[in-house]
């Protein structure tokens, strides 16, 4: 298939992806730069338990409200949480820096992003909200203001509307350009925040206080890739999925020199567990390579030993036997991906889904 003239390839890798011709075209993709994942997980077990994978399986409080769709900010389990994974010396084959576009409205509609800092120093994120510049690649129904709020243990630690009104826009432009993100006019209304932020879990969220919904491009990039003692260890988004535009869109890169072992999962029905209501019923997820379809699921197929190993490995909630959400384990070689999360239904009803991308051991 070949690239649309429209898609927007930045120095270091990704596609921009506008249009409303279907997920199988322009949809596709929206990632200005390496991406990379964070990983949804039932609070359920018990302060500082690991698995046999040395991954912690407690709850991490700060993540996001099974019921509400806002910040846990209360102390209710029912939250979808982050665990920690913790290598001693990072391998160079790593996940880096996530995109992700989607629809973002209100309640369990908001668009919901989380991530990791794995590691023992601090790391240094732009974290973006992209929604009016959206337009200039031809997406009609853009947030007009997006806020983006940045969440870490029931606490608010920081948050910006309008990243020209930040006291360091011109670093945030800087970083920008160093990590190979398309700029921001200083006339637009999106949102950014550059953060030196220490390991541990961190929620994402994007609301727009003057219109009801509208699609926004979440954007979590590592400003210091090479640091070895730090780095971003599995994300996911949470978000409505629809057809055209709203499909549920996630970017990811695959660093170093040999293939990287990944695991994608497009969760449904089971975030029902969790007190949502409105879920997608059937979700499909496609991973691509450039314009290359690398492998599709629709279905997980609940037989297989591997997935269920890769799952108890990172401590991923369990997807019930026979559920239609989708999962896929694959070997990567180092490069750019996407990831399309669509209804495989393609009828509505449409629904809330989960895009989640996990590096293994």
């Amino acid at each position: 298939m070949a690239r649309q003239s429209n898609w927007v390839l930045p120095s270091e890798g990704g596609v921009f992806t506008s249009g409303s011709e279907g997920p199988a075209a322009a949809n596709r993709a929206v990632i200005s730069g390496p991406g990379a994942s964070v990983v949804a997980n039932p609070a359920t077990s018990n302060s500082n338990q690991t698995n046999s994978s040395g991954h912690p399986t407690n709850p991490i409080i700060g993540g996001v409200n099974g019921s509400t769709g806002n910040p846990n900010l209360s102390g209710n389990p029912n939250v979808v949480a982050i665990p920690v994974t913790v290598p001693g010396n990072a391998p160079t084959e790593r996940i880096s820096n996530l995109s992700a576009r989607a629809v973002s409205g209100s309640a369990e509609n908001q668009s919901i992003a989380g991530f990791v800092i794995a590691g023992t120093e601090s790391k240094t994120l732009l974290l973006r909200a992209v929604g009016p510049t959206l337009a200039d690649f031809g997406v009609s129904r853009v947030i007009s203001a997006p806020v983006l709020d940045l969440i870490q243990n029931q606490t608010l630690i920081a948050s910006n509307q309008g990243w020209t009104n930040a006291t360091n826009a011109a670093a945030i432009a800087a970083a920008a350009e160093t990590a190979g993100a398309f700029p921001l006019p200083e006339t637009a209304a999106d949102s950014a925040l550059l953060v030196d932020l220490q390991p541990g879990a961190y929620t994402a969220m994007v609301r727009d206080d003057t219109v009801t919904e509208g699609v926004v491009l979440v954007e979590v990039y590592d400003v210091n890739p090479s640091a070895v003692h730090s780095r971003l260890v599995n994300l996911s988004t949470r978000a409505p999925v629809e057809s055209g535009e709203g499909v549920l869109t996630a970017g990811f890169v695959v660093t170093g020199a040999v293939p990287k072992q990944v695991l994608v999962r497009g969760v449904g029905p089971t975030l029902q567990e969790f007190g949502l209501s409105q879920t997608l019923a059937d979700p499909q997820i496609t991973v691509y390579q450039g314009d290359t379809e690398v492998a599709t699921n629709n279905n997980w197929d609940h037989g297989s030993d591997a997935l269920t190993t890769a799952f108890n490995t990172v401590s991923a909630f369990v997807l019930p036997a026979g559920s239609t959400d989708a999962a896929l384990l694959l070997s990567l070689q180092p490069g750019t991906y996407t990831v399309q999360l669509s209804n495989a239904d393609a009828t509505p009803p449409d629904g809330v889904a989960l895009v989640e991308i996990y590096e293994l051991p």
